[in-house]
């Protein structure tokens, strides 16, 4: 095939089970582009299929046409040459990131920011009422600037369930929610289904559910939780949430899964939890009794008072009878209220001085403290807090300190620093995870069409591509059109890019 319609092809840059992917150019505008074939004969699941799976190819086509997302690679165009369905797409130059994650599992940070693109491109196509269906990383392409774009909008419909059942393609069904296995209708909950598979396959390199037969494969993904992910069991709560059997255990949106995702590797102790219980409505019974109680002694204490102001009564004049035998009569004695005295030698009492109320002492506010446990991997970071270096340890520590909001750096040689900033009590466990520090070989744009082996290992795209190392020595073999033209060790420095280039002609 040399060209279709006004697209020149350039080279195939991809296969799979269902066609071939070329490069071609469009020379009206000199533009790149990519055209994924499609055999019809092989969509077809009898006689006169052919015509049923074409109809409905175009007009999912034409669906995934009017997405314009920047992560979701563009369809521009859909046409059928010789019993072949022809998607004309935009060209990325880049990596499929099935072939970064078979290099590893990817640094957290990376991995968070491929799945924050990948959810926004998914809710944005589910409200526009597009399900992809077969969300995995080699739909995910890797452009020169870490941009992941999704592609195959518009054929995952018609050929997922198809994908089920063709041997040479039993990886798709790992990425298949139980809803899709079992014919089910489908949602944007199936895509999350698929973006926790690959979540986890990100951050361990590994696939939760994995299989050598498909029926044991099923039966997995049906029936089994995803065992752990070694990043902790708050990462593996929110994983778990978004592979939940029934769709709608799962997160509304893609959005909310990875940022609850990435709260959990900031805040372990913070996950999102059932709505508590009502409280239980109070008791009046305690606060009648304290107060009447109140009143009462209120209503003593002003008795009391009234009693001890009121001056003392006068005393009546004793009258003592008359005796008939004394010849005179004694005068009555009367007692008569206390006065002051006008004489001044006598004393004048002192008058009673008003008691003063004793003045509260100043209270002396203690600060509360709480126990923060701080985990790294790996472990062996200095941890620095609040920016005091009396506050330091060394991870795994503990730390205890008062209630508020708090700031925490870790650092470790060969690694990024990673900072986050967290509150007591509210986070009592910490796990942060340190990114190794990277550097870059750039096969040049003058090795186009290169093969790349990496360390005894095919490198899955072909030159011109970015390939992110750890530091160290890496042996690289690069081969164009039959000939090696580079076979040796390269020293990747953190932070440093080395540009391979085809050899001068002599």
């Amino acid at each position: 095939m040399q060209s279709v319609g006004r697209y020149r092809i350039e080279r195939e840059i991809g296969r799979g089970a269902m066609g071939v992917v070329y490069l071609a150019m469009d020379p009206a505008i000199k533009r790149p582009v990519a055209i994924k074939t499609l055999n019809m004969a092989l969509l077809a699941s009898g006689p006169g299929q052919e015509a049923f799976y074409r109809e409905r190819l175009f007009r999912e086509a034409r669906l995934a046409a009017q997405l314009s997302h920047p992560n979701i690679v563009k369809l521009y165009d859909a046409v059928e040459v010789d019993g072949w369905a022809c998607l004309i797409l935009e060209y990325v130059a880049g990596t499929p990131l099935d072939g970064r994650v078979a290099a590893g599992p990817l640094p957290s940070r990376e991995a968070l920011s491929v799945l924050t693109q990948l959810a926004s491109a998914l809710d944005y196509a589910h409200q526009s009422g597009i399900v992809h269906r077969d969300i995995k990383p080699g739909n995910v392409l890797v452009n020169a600037q870490g941009i992941p774009k999704l592609t195959d909008f518009g054929v995952a419909r018609i050929v997922s369930r198809k994908t089920t059942v063709t041997a040479n393609a039993l990886g798709t069904p790992g990425y298949m929610a139980p809803e899709q296995v079992r014919d089910q209708e489908l949602s944007g909950q199936t895509d999350q289904f698929a973006l926790g598979v690959v979540a986890y396959e990100l951050l361990t390199g590994k696939k939760p559910f994995d299989s050598d037969t498909l029926s044991a494969l099923v039966y997995k993904i049906l029936e089994e939780d995803p065992p752990p992910s070694g990043c902790g069991a708050a990462v593996d709560q929110v994983l778990r949430r978004a592979m939940a059997k029934p769709a709608q255990d799962r997160f509304p949106t893609c959005t909310e899964f990875i940022e609850t995702l990435q709260q959990a590797f900031l805040a372990p102790a913070v996950i999102p939890a059932a709505a508590k219980p009502a409280p239980k409505p109070a008791s009046w019974a305690p606060l009648i009794v304290v107060v009447l109680t109140t009143l009462a002694l209120l209503g003593a204490a002003r008795l009391w008072q009234m009693h001890s102001s009121r001056p003392p009564a006068p005393v009546a004049p004793a009258v003592t009878e008359e005796k008939k035998t004394q010849p005179t009569q004694a005068p009555a004695t009367t007692v008569a209220p206390a006065t002051p005295s006008l004489d001044p030698s006598v004393p004048k009492p002192k008058p009673k001085m008003p008691l003063k109320k004793a003045q509260a002492a100043p209270l002396v506010q203690t600060p509360v403290l709480a126990r923060v446990q701080v985990n790294t991997t790996p472990s062996g970071a200095r941890l620095l807090f609040d920016n005091d270096p009396t506050q330091s340890c060394t991870s795994p520590c503990d730390r205890n300190l008062p209630h508020g909001p708090h700031s925490l750096v870790a650092t470790l040689d060969g690694y990024r620093a990673s900072s986050t900033q967290f509150e007591v009590p509210r986070h009592p466990n910490l796990t942060l995870i340190l990114d190794k520090l990277q550097g870059t070989v750039a096969i040049d744009a003058s090795l186009l069409g290169a093969l790349v082996a990496v360390d005894g290992k095919r490198w899955p795209s072909p030159g011109p591509t970015e390939i992110p190392l750890n530091e160290g020595d890496h042996h690289f073999k690069v081969e164009l059109n039959g000939v090696v033209v580079l076979d040796r060790v390269l020293n990747v420095k953190p932070g440093g890019r080395i540009l391979v280039r085809a050899p001068a002609p002599r």
